[in-house]
C-alpha cells in the first residue's frame, strides 16, 4: 500500500479551508442560524468577502484535488507533487487572506498562482 505524501495531507487541509472561511463569515452573534441563506447575515463586508471566499474555495478545489490524485494514480514524482501542493495552498491562504483584506488586485494575483500551480499537477501527472 501507498504512503500518503505531503500533497494527501493538504487535500484534507484544502477540504477545510471553506470551513475555516465560512467560520470568519458567521462569527457575530447577529448571524442568523435558522436562516443561513439571508443575504443581511453577510451585510459588513468583510463577512460578504469571507463568504465570497468559503465559495471560491469550493470552486477551486475538485480541479486541485483531481491534479493531485490524477499525479498519484500515474506515479508522477511525489516530491514535485508535494512541491505543487504545497505552492498551491500557501497561493489559498494569501488568496483567502486577500479577500478578506479587501486587496482585489493582489487576490486575483495569488488566484492565478494557485491556478498555476494546480495545473502544474496535470502537467507533472501526464509527462
Amino acid at each position: 500500500m501507498m504512503q500518503p505524501t505531503i500533497a494527501h495531507w493538504i487535500l484534507l487541509v484544502g477540504g477545510l479551508l471553506p470551513i475555516f472561511s465560512v467560520a470568519i463569515a458567521k462569527a457575530t452573534r447577529s448571524y442568523d442560524n435558522a436562516d443561513p441563506r439571508n443575504p443581511a447575515n453577510f451585510a459588513d463586508p468583510v463577512r460578504q468577502r469571507a463568504h465570497a471566499a468559503h465559495a471560491n474555495s469550493y470552486e477551486a478545489f475538485p480541479f486541485f484535488a483531481v491534479g493531485v490524485l490524477l499525479a498519484t494514480l500515474r506515479a508522477a514524482p511525489p516530491g514535485h507533487v508535494d512541491l505543487a501542493a504545497g505552492i498551491w495552498l500557501v497561493f489559498r491562504l494569501l488568496y483567502i487572506g486577500c479577500y478578506l483584506g479587501g486587496w482585489a488586485g493582489l487576490r486575483s494575483i495569488t488566484w492565478f498562482g494557485a491556478f498555476f500551480a494546480a495545473l502544474s499537477l496535470y502537467v507533472i501527472a501526464l509527462t
